[in-house]
């Protein structure tokens, strides 16, 4: 398993409408001497980004804390077991290597023919 640089972002689960705050989505779309566990927001610049990431849409997943089956562990904290963790595709727009919005299924779908890349 490499190193690899996060997206942090809230984003609306499809499923109950709730909101994951700070939802991490993982990216490996840069050069590997940039993926250094770096925290990115919309907005941010990706420095080293790999050129087929560019001027498109990434298609990749998160995992939702809305939707997910939560546990209630030690000392009554609640946790989501990995085997319990619903995922959700999104899409995250790429220009001139800052990070854009990031889209649903749906409001991707909505957008006629839009070209994306598949990191799923």
């Amino acid at each position: 398993m490499g190193m690899f640089n996060s997206i942090l972002a809230d984003l609306t689960c499809p499923v109950t409408g709730g909101v994951t705050p700070d939802a991490e989505i993982q990216i490996n779309w840069q050069e590997p001497v940039a993926r250094a566990l770096q925290v990115y927001h919309t907005g941010d610049q990706l420095e080293h980004l790999c050129p087929r990431y560019d001027s498109t849409r990434v298609k990749t997943d998160y995992a939702c804390d809305s939707c997910s089956r939560k546990t209630v562990g030690r000392d009554g904290l609640s946790c989501i077991c990995a085997a319990d963790q619903r995922w959700h595709c999104v899409f995250v727009e790429i220009r001139g290597g800052r990070i854009g919005r990031i889209l649903t299924e749906s409001e991707f779908q909505a957008l006629a023919n839009a070209a994306f890349v598949d990191d799923t």
